[in-house]
C-alpha cells in the first residue's frame, strides 16, 4: 500500500488501531485481519523509513507493537487452551505468524528490539 502523506499514514494507522480493537474485543473474528493491518502498517513504515532520523525508532512504533499484540491474541483467547483447533484460534495463529514474518523482514532496523 503506497503511502504519500502523513495524513493518510495517520488515517491507515487508525484503521490498524480499529481493526486491533475489533479483534481485541471479540466484535470481529481474527480471520483476515493480517491481510488488512499489515499491508497497512508496511504501507506507513515505507513511508516514514527514508525520513526517519533513527530507523530503529520506526520499528519500536510500528512493527514490534503489532508483533506482541498478535502473540497476546493467541495466548489470552480461551480457545487457546480449551478448543486449540478451533476456526477462530487458527486465524489467530496465522495473524501471530503473519505478524512474526513482519518482525523478521524489518529486524534490522533495530536488532536490539528482540
Amino acid at each position: 500500500m503506497a503511502v504519500t502523506s502523513d495524513e493518510q499514514a495517520g488515517m491507515l494507522l487508525n484503521e490498524v488501531g480499529q481493526i486491533q480493537e475489533a479483534v481485541s474485543e471479540g466484535w470481529r473474528s481474527a480471520d483476515g485481519a493480517e491481510l488488512e493491518i499489515l499491508p497497512r502498517l508496511e504501507g506507513v513504515l515505507l513511508f516514514k523509513l527514508p525520513v526517519a532520523t533513527y530507523p530503529a525508532q520506526v520499528f519500536d512504533v510500528l512493527v514490534a507493537p503489532i508483533s506482541k499484540w498478535a502473540m497476546d491474541q493467541v495466548a489470552t483467547h480461551p480457545d487457546f487452551v480449551n478448543n486449540p483447533g478451533s476456526p477462530e484460534m487458527q486465524a489467530r495463529l496465522r495473524l501471530m505468524n503473519f505478524s512474526g514474518e513482519f518482525r523478521k523482514k524489518y529486524q534490522y532496523l533495530n536488532p536490539e528490539n528482540n
